[in-house]
């Protein structure tokens, strides 16, 4: 699940790994950010040696006699989110990913088995952690599901390493025509995907196969915890950004919602794989989506938002699977089986998302 090297970001030309947007697949596979010290060394200041002395030489030739300097350039204006875009990606990356962070935490109860996530204070998410009898009570759902398995490798195989490619499917996204939308979603998968990693660190839940010898799965389990789902919180919020930038909605909501299909279909296709239990998309599916929420209501593009709560453990897990009404029940205010929510109060404006997104937003018109 990784956003592979991010630290290789500043190679724009490749930044899908993220390293490889030539091949934007793997954004969506942005889990593993480990890297990121790394981003700002972009390695677009390297000469081979061979010009640069040939530089040297070239310089030699025309410089003359010292002079003083006849030329004073002014400042550049301070704290511009203009100035953004003069930068290279890393750099943009890196600036980006303070303001998205600002105020974003992560806490538990040891005692209540919850967690939560607050910006500057207010409340954004909260999940309770499922029993280990909740997860019990799962085991026979995944092992029905595998006989999915043949019908659906292909896509598990390709979606171990890219799902922004099957997200992007009904838009066209194009690397030529669509720069700053790819850069917009690397902003948001920073934070999105590092919360993500706290929760399953903190919640520390088992994989499905530690239940049950006999659901084998077809892939390599991931060395993480399963609850939330990394897929599913990742799918479900690129699924969001990319409906709103690119103006999913009126006559264009049936892009929105083939977006959405296909990232709970990506989030149900790990429950085939034998890698996670319905009840990890149930949490990641909400996540994603609050925290996507969260990142353009910051940056200027989405009005209120709520703060959604997922039943992880008062709910009846038996037989429990995402259902997107329940889902969109929840984000509209209304009554859901699985998840609680209330409103959330404004929360601080990130002005270089909100450059990022308009010039993305720019790309769809």
């Amino acid at each position: 699940m990784s956003l592979n090297n991010i630290g290789n970001i500043g190679n724009i030309g490749n930044i899908g790994n993220i390293g490889n947007i030539g091949n934007i697949g793997n954004i969506g596979n942005i889990g593993n950010i480990g890297n990121i010290g790394n981003i700002g060394n972009i390695g677009l200041e390297a000469v081979p040696g061979a010009a640069s002395g040939a530089m040297m030489l070239a310089r030699d030739g025309v410089v003359g006699a010292r002079q003083p300097a006849a030329h004073t350039p002014t400042h550049l204006p301070m704290n511009s989110p203009e100035n953004l875009f003069r930068w290279d990606p890393g750099s943009r990356q890196s600036a980006v990913f303070v303001d998205t962070r600002s105020g974003l935490d992560v806490a538990f109860d040891a005692a209540a088995e919850t967690a939560s996530v607050t910006v500057a204070g207010a409340k954004l998410f909260h999940t309770d952690r499922p029993s280990e009898a909740g997860f019990t009570a799962q085991v026979d759902d995944i092992k029905a599901a595998a006989d999915l398995r043949g019908d659906r490798a292909p896509e598990i195989l390709a979606q171990t390493t890219d799902i922004l490619s099957f997200l992007a499917m009904p838009l066209s996204l194009n690397l030529a025509r669509h720069k700053w939308t790819i850069e917009l979603l690397q902003a948001v998968m920073l934070p999105v995907v590092a919360v993500e990693k706290a929760l399953k660190n903190g919640l520390a839940c088992r994989r499905p196969q530690e239940y049950d010898a006999q659901i084998q799965p077809m892939i390599t389990a991931p060395a993480h915890s399963a609850f939330p789902s990394g897929h599913a919180t990742e799918a479900f919020a690129i699924a969001e950004v990319l409906s709103l930038v690119s103006g999913a909605s009126g006559d264009r909501a049936a892009y929105g919602e083939q977006m959405t299909l296909q990232a709970a279909r990506i989030a149900h296709n790990r429950v085939v794989a034998g890698v996670h239990f319905h009840v990890d998309n149930i949490c990641g599916a909400a996540l994603g989506r609050s925290l996507a929420r969260m990142l353009l209501h910051r940056a200027g593009a989405l009005g209120g938002h709520h703060c959604i709560g997922v039943k992880a453990q008062t709910a009846a897990l038996a037989g429990a699977k995402l259902s997107l009404d329940d889902l969109d029940a929840a984000f509209s205010g209304g009554t859901a089986d699985h998840y609680d929510a209330s409103e959330v109060a404004s929360v601080a404006p990130a002005p270089l998302l909100a450059a990022l997104f308009a010039a993305a937003q720019d790309e769809w018109t």
